[in-house]
């Protein structure tokens, strides 16, 4: 079993009880800010938890709803999924993207009744395309087809294990679609709840340059963008970057210049721009779909929501708060775990 002080953050909220309290610790909760109108207005206090902690531990789930207001638990958990569902699944031996199969699913039932009947919301944690260097086939890769497991190593890149899962194949496409319709459908529960279904943070600068396959290519052509200049323009941002001297940077920090405008400049023309949009675009539009496959499967009864980084970087991890707020999360939750999220990045 992996120590405290060596766990991972996504191994952490992977674990179970006592590993997700550790994030809670450092995060002091959830401060979900709705933004559709099936999202309550009422004020959500969330806590990462689990299964067995809601079970197992209830003097605990006592302490943090009547002396913190916490009123929604967050829990990952394997589903029952039937075997049609998994013969979808688009990744290799026993990995699965968003939840793993369990014959039985009788604790999760019962912990989600459990947090009903205290008042409480219960939402599905599920995490999804960041995900082993086994799965080649459908692996995000650069504009010279090189796959993001293959990418050098960074200093400080902390997330550079988060290796992206193409948001366009085909066969990612479609599981993910029977995924977020069965499971909400087959569970009761309030929301569910989807952690890294986006690009690494900036820290891990090289994963900038994709997902640049052949999907992601006819996908650009289709919404209007022109895949060659992009390809070009971020081509020349490598180049420059790799050649970066001090003064450059001298002269650019004395400019005001935002890490934006920065590269920005440093491309040819505007494809830089037209990259991270189209980059993000594709995000938006997997997130939309998942948000509409929850919400018509349910009729209505059960929400979406997703993390992002602050909208200072959102762009960066393929988020745009424009699609966050139209379709793709039923709420705005800024993720904030500081060393991966905000310091890696700065450094």
């Amino acid at each position: 079993m992996l120590s405290d002080k060596n766990i991972l953050r996504r191994t952490a909220i992977k674990k179970g009880s006592k590993i997700a309290m550790l994030g809670m610790a450092a995060t002091g909760g959830i401060n979900l800010q709705p933004v559709t109108g099936h999202a309550s207005q009422e004020k959500i206090i969330g806590c990462y938890s689990s299964v067995k902690e809601i079970l197992e531990n209830p003097q605990y789930i006592d302490t943090i709803q009547n002396k913190l207001g916490v009123n929604v638990l967050l829990a990952g958990s394997s589903i029952r999924m039937p075997g049609w569902l998994r013969q979808m699944n688009p990744l290799t031996g026993e990995n699965s993207m968003f939840a793993l199969h369990t014959d039985d699913d009788s604790e999760l039932i019962r912990a989600i009744g459990e947090t009903h009947r205290r008042g409480m919301q219960f939402w599905l944690y599920f995490s999804g395309h960041h995900n082993s260097p086994d799965d080649r086939t459908v692996m995000a890769e650069t504009f010279d087809g090189l796959k993001f497991a293959d990418l050098p190593a960074i200093k400080y890149a902390l997330s550079q294990g988060e290796l992206t899962t193409c948001f366009e194949k085909k066969r990612v496409k479609e599981y993910v679609q029977q995924l977020f319709s069965y499971a909400p459908r087959q569970y009761n529960v309030d929301n569910m709840y989807v952690s890294h279904t986006r690009y690494a943070t900036p820290s891990f600068w090289s994963n900038l340059f994709g997902c640049a396959c052949e999907e992601c290519r006819t996908a650009a052509y289709a919404m209007g963008y022109d895949f060659e200049k992009m390809k070009l323009s971020m081509q020349r941002l490598r180049f420059f970057l790799e050649h970066l001297d001090r003064k450059t940077v001298e002269h650019a920090a004395h400019a005001g210049l935002t890490f934006g405008d920065f590269i920005s400049l440093s491309g040819k023309n505007d494809g830089v721009t037209d990259w991270l949009y189209f980059r993000a675009s594709i995000v938006g539009n997997a997130l939309k779909r998942m948000h509409g496959a929850v919400h018509e499967s349910t009729n209505h009864r059960c929400g979406f929501v997703t993390d992002t980084h602050n909208p200072t970087m959102s762009m960066w991890i393929g988020h745009n708060y424009d699609d966050l707020i139209n379709g793709g999360s039923d709420g705005l939750h800024p993720l904030s775990w500081c060393a991966y999220q905000h310091i890696s990045v700065i450094a």
